[in-house]
């Protein structure tokens, strides 16, 4: 198996309420043709249960079969699994890990994650992936080199956005729609960032990634979302902002907009950006010098898509 190591993947502790979607998979895990095992893997009372050993690196354990349990491509899907360590990872640098994959390893695998727990330890995991336009896709649960775990409450979401809609309003832990940066964290299906202890002047801490969030060139969308300022804003000229970026230069970027609000203020942003024609633009939220924010509610439509 060739390790992908998907730096977008954001790994934060919470508990919020998230957005339901359509389940596409739910229910306890049994041996009912969804889903297919190995590497001695057992499935009793609802769980699926893994002890490794370091004589293989790749132990993929569970995996979906897309016969039955089917993501499509360009799909966006949310998966949620609770896990209890059963023994200590071992080898030469061991871990639990998950994807999504269609075919062969590659660069249409989506979703990768790996995370070390001891034994006795239980949580729960939870990732968004938006798919490649391609079929065939499966969920991947595995062990490198040695460990032991047991999986339960096993759900797989589509979160595929309705017509016209590029970006819908949640935020999970495991998010390959947006990179955060400075610090911003998520949390209560909210992106948090304080920038009161930096110094520096830009503080880009939200972007979309077009991989996964394509704004087509020469489109037109309106992007929306709510805030509250956390920290009071200080420093020369100091300001929240956003606007949509083109990566073949700043002379193309559009939507630019500097704003100010008081401490514990709650509002609404909202613009419509007209692109140039150019490929990769993103959204980028900002905070010029020092502040805190909080940003939920995130949504970006493609306005053409509802003529």
């Amino acid at each position: 198996m060739k390790t992908r190591v998907w730096t977008l993947a954001l790994l934060v502790a919470a508990s919020p309420l998230w957005a339901a979607g359509k389940k596409v998979f739910d229910g306890p895990l049994a041996d009912d043709g969804r889903i297919t095992l190995a590497f001695g893997a057992t499935v009793a009372d609802g769980a699926v249960s893994e002890t490794a050993t370091a004589d293989d690196e790749w132990h993929e354990y569970l995996v979906t079969v897309p016969e039955k349990v089917a993501l499509k491509g360009g799909g966006v899907y949310r998966v949620t699994y609770d896990y209890l360590v059963t023994k200590d990872l071992a080898g030469n640098e061991p871990y639990f890990y998950h994807l999504l994959r269609a075919g062969d390893a590659g660069d249409n695998d989506r979703g990768w994650e790996t995370f070390t727990a001891k034994t006795g330890e239980k949580g729960t995991r939870r990732f968004v992936a938006t798919l490649a336009k391609m079929d065939g896709y499966r969920l991947i649960i595995g062990v490198h080199f040695a460990g032991g775990v047991k999986i339960s409450n096993l759900i797989i979401e589509d979160l595929s956005p309705a017509a016209g809609m590029v970006f819908v309003p949640y935020f999970v832990d495991a998010d390959e729609r947006v990179q955060l940066d400075n610090g911003a964290t998520i949390a209560a299906d909210a992106v948090t960032v304080d920038t009161s202890g930096d110094d520096d002047e830009w503080h880009e801490y939200l972007h979309t990634v077009p991989a996964s969030v394509p704004l087509k060139s020469e489109g037109r969308y309106k992007i929306s979302y709510d805030y509250q300022v956390t920290k009071a804003l200080g420093g020369g000229d100091a300001s929240f902002y956003h606007l949509v970026r083109c990566p073949d230069g700043n002379d193309k970027d559009v939507g630019m907009e500097m704003w100010t609000a008081p401490m514990g203020d709650k509002g609404h942003k909202e613009f419509t950006a007209e692109l140039q024609k150019a490929e990769g633009y993103y959204l980028i939220l900002g905070i010029r010098f020092k502040g805190g924010i909080k940003i939920s509610n995130l949504q970006i439509e493609d306005l053409a898509a509802k003529k």
